[in-house]
């Protein structure tokens, strides 16, 4: 029977191709293409999340066709057998407020829980789950995959339906194919699912919300939390984000921050000044240097952090110890002599007026070395030795160490994209999670810059209010997420494509940029909703013309 959401096979051109049914009328069928086939007895969405994905397509400047495959499993979905879940005892939570939304399948603004942990997670879906709603769980990586369906095993095993990048075709269209036809179901995934049809959804959590990898990088760049965020209100379910710090963009939407319990979100926190070293002192002070040895004779285990590929390291001044920092927008600059965020020529020391710089940071292999020389087992992170040096990407395979450095915390704070602050704060939050509690255990910073209101909030345990004062940065701005941002990349582009773009698109229009083979433009606004209309019609004809077009929409890097 066909149906809003049925797959189908419709001819074109000679040839016969999946087609997406995304409305009934009654017309003269003489101007409709006949179908040929009903291709799966499953459908992939409903009249409600047909408008989800319509929002999104427009949102991401995506044609629809791209968004509705999305909804589809790789292989064409077969009714599985029928199942009946045992019934399982509903866990006690904390999270009551959420639980009683999720059951109730009831609207609400959502929800942000500050520290989420793992067992705070696995109760709230076991409990929602009991009730014959289902429970999606949108993780970053195919790690946190298996080790969050490791927990949700232990409750109820016959309900979990695991998702992971590594699976075979044939297993991800299992297990879409379950997820579609079972009510009660707790499914974990990644990013590819937040479309994906869940049968009878009573709540979605993002866990790690803050985390870059629920971005999709190529187009359509759809963010996990958007997707699910505009979901929920056209759908009907209850909609949760977890992590360390909630995103700024997650703070201006209006959820409510709760916290499960009183306990500090990460552990003890010590800021090194490292403007009371010696020039020429080396990538590591002599205190952090002390702290690494002593853990790693007691046997506790340390995760040194350094900046991931990407990031440029911080100079500072040789003569007065000050941080580079470019005068007109405040990053952090390296050797070069003009700043990497904003353009401008960089002159000598701002504070003393000498010219020579040395740097705070490095990559992995030049921090092993440096602690190799007062420390022994030293390694990079999966080494198994007692001391590891690893970036933000090591993090996931970290269960709990005595003691997290990070070398180089002004190389984070003050980088080139105008979220380097919040991502900072974030990540340094994310090491001290990891550090165990016991007394002694702890996270050390180096900064040349202690009086940062980020270290404030990392030592009091609490994002909140600097992430406050960062939306009133971001107002006054007019950056995401008061401010949207759109980048267009072209390669090969047409003739006709630079002026087209300034002259057509009702906004900002920055560029063209060349980066590479490709050519850049960033579009820039209050409201972009009338831009992204203008812009579909030229990004089709770019393509048309044969160019390779990407529009990341809410970029995060920039």
């Amino acid at each position: 029977m066909l149906q809003v959401g049925s797959l189908v096979r419709v001819p074109l051109s000679g040839r016969r191709v999946r087609g997406y049914v995304v409305g009934l009328e009654d017309e003269d069928p003489d101007r409709l293409k006949p179908v040929l086939a009903l291709s799966s007895p499953i459908r992939l969405f409903d009249e409600r999340s047909l408008e989800s994905v319509r929002w999104a397509a427009a949102h991401y400047v995506a044609p629809l066709a791209t968004l509705l495959a999305r909804t589809a499993p790789p292989n064409l979905p077969k009714a599985p057998p029928e199942k009946h879940y045992q019934r399982i005892e509903a866990p006690k939570t904390v999270l009551s407020e959420i639980e009683a939304a999720a059951t109730s399948g009831r609207r609400s603004p959502g929800w942000f829980v500050l520290g989420g942990g793992v067992d705070d997670l696995t109760r709230l879906a076991g409990a929602v789950a009991a009730t014959g709603r289902s429970v999606l769980l949108a993780v970053p990586t195919a790690a946190e995959v298996r080790s969050i369906s490791k927990r949700i095993e232990m409750i109820a095993p016959d309900r979990l339906i695991s998702v992971s990048p590594d699976m075979s075709d044939a297993s991800v269209t299992t297990a879409w194919s379950r997820m579609a036809t079972r009510p009660g179901s707790i499914v974990v995934g990644t990013e590819r699912i937040a479309l994906w049809p869940i049968a009878k959804l009573g709540l979605a959590i993002v866990v790690d919300e803050g985390r870059r990898s629920h971005k999709a990088r190529q187009t359509p760049t759809l963010h996990t939390r958007d997707v699910l965020r505009a979901r929920s209100r056209v759908e009907g379910f209850a909609f949760v984000m977890t992590g360390v710090a909630p995103t700024t963009e997650a703070m201006a939407a209006g959820v409510r921050t709760v916290r499960p319990d009183q306990q500090r979100l990460w552990s003890a926190v010590e800021v090194v000044d490292r403007t009371e070293e010696p020039p020429g002192g080396g990538l590591i002070s002599s205190r952090v240097r002390v702290a690494i040895a002593g853990a790693a004779n007691r046997q506790r285990s340390v995760f040194v952090l350094v900046g991931r590929k990407g990031y440029a390291p911080a100079f500072r001044c040789v003569a007065c110890k000050a941080l580079r920092r470019c005068d007109g927008c405040g990053a952090a600059t390296n050797q070069a002599g003009t700043c990497q965020r904003c353009g401008r020529d960089l002159g000598p020391c701002s504070t003393c007026g000498r010219r020579r710089f040395e740097p705070l940071g490095s990559g992995i292999g030049r921090i092993v070395d440096e602690v190799g020389r007062f420390a022994q087992s030293v390694g990079a992170a999966g080494s198994g030795k007692t001391i590891t040096v690893g970036t933000e990407r090591d993090l996931v395979g970290i269960s709990e160490v005595g003691l997290g450095v990070v070398v180089d915390a002004d190389g984070m704070i003050f980088g080139t994209n105008y979220r380097a602050q919040e991502d900072a704060l974030r990540l340094f939050a994310r090491l001290g999670s990891k550090v165990s509690r016991e007394n002694g255990s702890r996270l050390v910073l180096q900064t040349s810059q202690p009086s940062h209101p980020i270290f404030g909030a990392l030592r009091r345990a609490d994002p909140l209010p600097f992430l406050e004062q960062e939306l009133v940065g971001r107002s006054k701005l007019g950056y995401p997420p008061y401010g949207e941002l759109i980048v267009i990349e072209v390669g090969g582009s047409p003739s006709w494509a630079a002026e087209r773009i300034r002259s057509e698109i009702p906004a900002m229009v920055l560029g063209p940029a060349e980066a590479g083979s490709r050519t850049r433009w960033l579009v820039q606004g209050d409201d972009l909703s009338k831009a992204r209309q203008v812009l579909r019609g030229i990004v089709g004809e770019m393509r048309d013309a044969g160019a390779n077009v990407r529009v990341d929409v809410d970029p995060i890097d920039l």
